[in-house]
């Protein structure tokens, strides 16, 4: 498929398919990965409590995961 791997990159697969992830960015797609899990449980949050799911992924950036919806700690 075009997709050239090199020594020292992450490979990792499940059973929707294979990714592979560049060692020298991982650090960043780790980050993005712990604000998906936050933004996904704020989402799921925000729905117990009535809002409307465009409205929470919206407001919680669910396409854009290098954003922050909230200051966390």
């Amino acid at each position: 498929q075009g997709v050239e791997i090199y020594p020292n990159d992450i490979i990792f697969g499940d059973g929707n398919g294979v990714l592979v992830i560049p060692k020298d960015k991982l650090d960043m797609v780790l980050v993005w990965v712990q604000n998906i899990a936050r933004n996904e449980a704020a989402i799921v949050k925000d729905l117990q409590a009535g809002e409307t799911l465009k409205k929470a992924r919206e407001k919680h950036h669910y396409h854009e995961p290098w954003k922050n919806s909230e200051k966390r700690k």
